[in-house]
């Protein structure tokens, strides 16, 4: 399960957890199942978030950086991906993205 304070902070404006982030980069941000149905998530620092089966269907992950984020059986249907950066992303063999 997601960790709460993590799924707290995300939903906050992208400044702020871009700067938590920028001073928390060894902290293994875990939002495993998360529900991130139809989030604003654009232009999130999701370095190595491990996304494992979040439900993200819907959600805006333009100008977002998931770079080595885990994202094993995540749902992406319909989810705005332009312009994120998936640099060593870990997908499951065989995924597409939307």
């Amino acid at each position: 399960m997601a960790d709460e304070k993590h799924l707290s902070m995300l939903k906050q404006y992208p400044k702020a957890w871009n700067q938590w982030r920028e001073g928390h980069q060894t902290v293994w941000v875990d939002l495993r199942e998360a529900d991130l149905k139809r989030a604003n998530l654009h232009g999130r620092y999701l370095d190595a978030a491990n996304l494992t089966r979040a439900d993200c269907s819907g959600a805006d992950f333009s100008e977002a950086d998931l770079t080595n984020a885990k994202l094993d059986g995540t749902t992406l249907g319909e989810a705005d991906l332009t312009d994120a950066i998936f640099t060593g992303t870990h997908l499951p063999p065989g995924t597409t993205l939307p």
